[in-house]
């Protein structure tokens, strides 16, 4: 952000509304830490750019005028920071950003509109449990740029994909399988996908429904391949997943020697990632199905 200026317009109008750097700051920043994202030392985060544009009574876009690479460099900053709260589950940061830009020029083309429209479905999803409403928006979000479900493009696969997980959250196990069937399809049919990591989130949903639909040779199956490309292409992303997804399903279809390997296995991955939620959610689970039973 530096070569932006933005440091300088800051004080620029600061000063012009004879605001001091204390009442500026105030539940942003420190002081001092203002003093040096005017100096250009330091650069302030999306979220207090938000907070200081509004609180100098100008528009955020404001400080990204001066050219068209600029304007697409703040579209950028927004996503990125919007990807990251849905990563780490903070809806109301989304959703409070989602609305904020719902109002700017700059997300008003289709694919920038789609992406907004998206992100606000998830929110109502999570914040509000409207499925309903959520649904809905993620189906207008694909129809801004496809309308028949045809030829998806990486960006529509996602959002559909969104579509799969509400379906699951709401336990309507068969429709979130036969969207995660027509997601892995699509996305087996292209040659380039940017996202790998969609591809094993598939594959986890296929595998994660269909154990909720008790049918655990087919969860094996997808969970097996999910540990395939784990491999091949040197991910640890859901590794560990997989290994509890196909050890649980193979304890399920009495193999229980083989499954408990599986299952320490994916402990030992969770240990290793610093997991510690996962860690002890596959050693309680994994207690439960060493319990004797009655039938």
């Amino acid at each position: 952000m530096k070569e932006y200026n933005i440091g300088e317009k800051i004080k620029e109008l600061r000063l012009s509304l004879e605001i001091s750097q204390n009442d500026l700051a105030k539940q942003i920043c420190e002081p001092q830490d203002l003093e040096k994202i005017e100096k250009g030392d330091e650069y302030p985060t999306l979220p207090q750019l938000h907070t200081l544009a509004k609180r100098l009574g100008i528009p955020i876009t404001y400080f990204f005028e001066t050219n068209w690479n600029q304007n697409i460099d703040y579209i950028n900053s927004v996503k990125t920071l919007m990807r990251n709260y849905v990563r780490d589950r903070e809806y109301k940061a989304l959703y409070e950003i989602v609305k904020r830009e719902e109002e700017s020029e700059l997300f008003q083309d289709k694919l920038n509109k789609q992406f907004l429209m998206w992100h606000e479905g998830i929110c109502i999803h999570y914040l509000f449990n409207n499925k309903n409403e959520a649904l809905t928006l993620l189906h207008e979000a694909i129809n801004l740029t496809n309308r028949d479900l045809r030829d998806l493009k990486e960006e529509e696969i996602k959002i559909y994909y969104s579509i799969g997980v509400i379906h699951y959250d709401n336990k309507e196990y068969d429709k979130s399988l036969d969207i995660h069937k027509q997601i892995l399809s699509f996305l087996q049919d292209k040659y380039e996908i940017q996202d790998r990591k969609l591809y094993l989130r598939v594959l986890f949903a296929l595998a994660q429904t269909l154990i909720k639909l008790k049918d655990f040779e087919n969860a094996l199956r997808y969970s097996n391949l999910g540990i395939g490309v784990c491999i091949s292409e040197d991910m640890l992303y859901l590794f560990g997943e997989f290994y509890y997804q196909s050890g649980l399903s193979l304890v399920k279809l009495d193999s229980l020697g083989d499954g408990m390997e599986l299952l320490n296995k994916s402990m030992n991955i969770f240990s290793a990632q610093r997991n510690r939620k996962m860690e002890e959610l596959v050693k309680e689970d994994t207690l439960k199905l060493l319990e004797p039973t009655d039938y």
